[in-house]
This record gives structure tokens, sequence and C-alpha cells, in this order.
């Protein structure tokens, strides 16, 4: 695409049906950069994710890097509505329809929001949904101040299941490994993202080599999650948590991180103290923490979530 044309087509919010294209612009002069407001988080990521229900509203507002940027922003929607607050501002209404509706940014520098509507809650009828079995919730309040009964799931199909919802994270890696037919469900917290981004950073900034988190265990549906002996408030279900380690060596088991010939518990207790340093520099993100030894199921690692409250454990 010519940038003459580009520049005047940005210009403009555009609704586009279908997914929008990813247009490949080699702009990314520090002019160009800005970050996105949703919400009370500002997110400097070139992807990400929000998930949301029918009809429900997403303040959406941009952050200019520099006072020199741009004001000429293209809005390209594969769906939903844009309501016009301004050529930084907008509010995206969701459809009825649960599904993906990518919603690209760009002024040169391009920003690709991957926004889910989910299926509401309500939908679940029974344990299933769909046909994907998922189970009763808990009748009792849930003990986690920042961990409630879910508004609704996340439906995953082929197509959609490698959509990246950060820059290091996809859908496909939270989804719970109960052996089932498409489509499957999950519940999955924004926040969790998050911290699991700021500790992949922390880690490497560590001086350790880590090209990614293995995210061996994120949603687990109630079933599934008792069949397994977890508890019955535990923070998997709520899609508020997930069991990760390192693997450079693609062998499944994390890698020797204090360099004594040995993958145990003493290597997960190094990743234990790292996110207890972040949750300490986070407050807005503590959660509950556990160090695994070797399982039936797994090797050693750790338990990260976004519970509202710090709790420590060891197994």
């Amino acid at each position: 695409m010519a940038f003459g044309f580009w520049f005047f087509f940005s210009l403009f919010s555009v609704t586009a049906p279908g997914i929008a294209p990813v247009v490949d612009l080699d702009l990314n002069q520090d002019t160009y950069q800005f970050a996105l407001e949703i919400g009370e988080q500002i997110y400097d990521w070139n992807v990400l994710a929000r998930f949301v229900l029918p009809g429900e509203s997403l303040p959406i507002r941009i952050v200019p890097k520099s006072t020199s940027n741009s004001k000429n922003y293209g809005w390209i929607s594969s769906g939903g509505s844009l309501l016009d607050k301004g050529q930084t501002e907008k509010i995206w209404i969701a459809p009825q329809t649960p599904g993906l509706y990518p919603l690209i940014i760009t002024n040169g520098s391009i920003k690709t929001i991957n926004i889910f509507v989910m299926v509401p809650f309500e939908n679940l009828k029974g344990s299933r949904l769909n046909g994907y079995l998922i189970g009763s919730y808990p009748k009792s309040p849930s003990p986690h101040p920042k961990l409630t009964k879910p508004k609704g799931f996340i439906e995953v199909t082929p197509e959609v299941e490698n959509t990246p919802l950060s820059p290091n994270f996809t859908l496909k890696e939270f989804v719970c490994r109960q052996p089932s037919d498409y489509p499957k469900y999950l519940a999955l917290k924004e926040e969790l993202i998050i911290k699991l981004e700021l500790l992949l950073a922390k880690i490497r900034n560590s001086g350790y080599q880590c090209s990614k988190l293995v995210v061996f265990s994120g949603y687990r549906p109630p079933r599934f999650n008792a069949g397994g002996g977890g508890g019955r408030h535990s923070a998997h279900i709520y899609g508020g948590a997930a069991d990760i380690f390192i693997d450079e060596d693609n062998n499944g088991m994390i890698d020797d991180l204090n360099g004594d010939g040995r993958c145990n518990s003493k290597d997960s207790k190094i990743l234990f103290d790292l996110a207890n340093e972040l949750d300490m520099e986070h407050p807005e993100l503590v959660g509950g923490l556990g160090w695994y030894r070797s399982t039936s199921r797994i090797g050693p690692c750790i338990h990260i979530d976004v519970r509202g409250k710090p709790t420590r454990w060891r197994q």
C-alpha cells in the first residue's frame, strides 16, 4: 500500500467486515510511538487482548509518546461499533455474537487489540457449555478479593487458539488440558497476562535465559480441577492462575537455573523468589504464590495468581 493512500486512509475511523488486515509499514520512528489506555491500564505492547461481554463498552484512549507525534490515527475494526470521542479516544461497543474481533490502531506504528466477546456465564447449562465439560462453580462466595465467578467464557476454536494475547503469550497456552472437541472454553483475567509478562521481563533482567515461560496449567474448569485434587476455590477455576516453569531445552522439565547440574526444586525456588519480588513491586497484582517439587503430573514449577492478597505455600 502506498504511503500517500495510507495517510489519507488513516484520517478516518473505519469499521470493516471480517478480520482486519495487518498492514506492514516501515514507519516505526520514535515520533510515531504511542501507548493505549484501557480502563486503568496503560499498554506499551504492540499486541494485547481484552475480554468483554456482548454489548459491553470498551473505552480506549491513545497516549502519544511524543509531543511531535502525528495526530492522524487510523482505527480499523473488524466488528462491533466505534463511538467517536475524538481522534485519540473512542468507545468500542461489542457485538452480540461471541467471537474474536481484532481492532487495529495506527499512525505508522501499529497496535492490535484482540478483543474476545465472551459467551455469558448464564449460557452454562448444568455442567456443560455447548458440550464442553465445565462443572459447577462453588455456591459459596470466592475468598479471593479479586477473583470471582466468571462473567463469561472465551470460546476457543482452531481458527483463534493461536491468537496473541500479549507479546509473549497466546490463547492456546491457557486452555485446560482436558481431552475435548472444539469449541473449548476458558475464563481468563487480563491481570494474569500482565503479571506473567512482567515476570518474564524480570527473569530476563536477572540474567536467566528465558525465551518464554511454559504455562503448564492455566484455566481449569471446576470439574477438571476437582478431579486433580485442586482446592474448591482454586484461583485456576476463576482464570486468575498459571503453573509455570522455564524450559529452554524443551525436555519438559524446568531448566538448571542455579547451575548445580540438577533440575529440581532449588531451580523453582529461584522463580518463586523472583515472583515474590514482583508482588512487592506491583501490589496491584499481588496474589498467591506456590513453590512445587516434582509431582506425578509435572516437574518442579511455581504457581502464580492475581487473587488480590498475598498467600504463600510450598508442596
